[in-house]
């Protein structure tokens, strides 16, 4: 008999794979891997759907690399509506978790919090404070979310940078709540 390939939302895994290691960077594409095991780690803590979960975080970089102007921000948005476009996915948790992994937004849902975290946390990213944050998205996504949009929010005061509405938004949202910005 013979063995079918793995599909997730109609995408074959296997095809994707290759996809992404042709498209990507090595480094891009360890970096992809990474946020892919943490991201699934965080599925299993918070039963999230790993199929899906798997999905959004191999695809969440798959524009990063295309050297556009202006990229670090319009990358997830380009890869949301390739994964809808060219791969047909119509599943909108999978495509809002793409879109705004490097964001955030108003109302996420656990698995666009999970990509989220686990692109910023993945255990590539050195940063000061890293660990803690780490520590913290794992007892609970949407603490961790805010404490990471938080710090974001320092460091581009910090260099002369406005926050996206999005990630504005999405403060606001979790402090609605009754979300705390976690001490270390």
């Amino acid at each position: 008999m013979r063995e079918t390939r793995k599909r997730i939302c109609g995408v074959d895994m296997e095809a994707l794979d290759r996809c992404l290691r042709e498209r990507m960077s090595a480094h891009r594409y360890e970096h992809t891997q990474s946020v892919l095991r943490m991201a699934l780690s965080m599925a299993k803590r918070f039963g999230e759907n790993e199929d899906k979960t798997r999905l959004a975080a191999l695809f969440h970089d798959y524009c990063k690399d295309s050297g556009a102007k202006d990229n670090n921000l319009l990358h997830g948005g380009q890869a949301s509506d390739i994964l809808r476009e060219e791969y047909g996915v119509d599943d909108a948790d999978v495509l809002n978790a793409v879109r705004y992994h490097t964001t955030g937004r108003k109302g996420m849902s656990r698995l666009e919090m999970i990509v989220f975290l686990a692109d910023t946390l993945e255990p590539g990213r050195t940063y000061e404070g890293v660990e803690i944050l780490r520590d913290l998205a794992f007892k609970d996504l949407e603490t961790g979310v805010l404490r990471v949009l938080k710090e974001l929010e320092v460091y581009l005061v910090k260099n002369g940078l406005a926050m996206t509405p999005d990630s504005v938004e999405a403060i606001e949202w979790l402090e609605s709540r009754g979300k705390k910005e976690a001490n270390g």
